[in-house]
């Protein structure tokens, strides 16, 4: 599954950078490594960090959310993904 998560969120990346005119050198300057590993979170061949994420997605103008759109659920998730609590639901812990 890590794999086709990687897949997905390179193939978002370099969409939304083309999308935006961009290049990897500018991405990659945005968040502060070389055009190599740009293309390397593009081509799956390496996994992006949480934090790096996020300033990926400032950077490219989407929510962080987006990298994940039409992601398989993972073990132990519904297909259609978490459901909202009811309003008025307590989120504290049974005692």
């Amino acid at each position: 599954m890590s794999k086709e998560i990687d897949v997905l969120i390179g193939w978002r990346l370099r969409i939304r950078r083309r999308l935006l005119g961009l290049t990897q050198k500018e991405v990659g300057q945005s968040v502060g490594v070389s055009p190599q590993m740009v293309h390397k979170w593009e081509t799956a061949q390496s996994t992006l960090y949480a934090a790096t994420l996020m300033g990926l997605a400032k950077a490219l103008g989407v929510n962080p959310g987006y990298f994940f759109m039409d992601a398989p659920a993972g073990p132990g998730q519904p297909e259609e993904g978490p459901t909202a609590p009811s309003p008025g639901a307590s989120f504290i812990p049974d005692q």
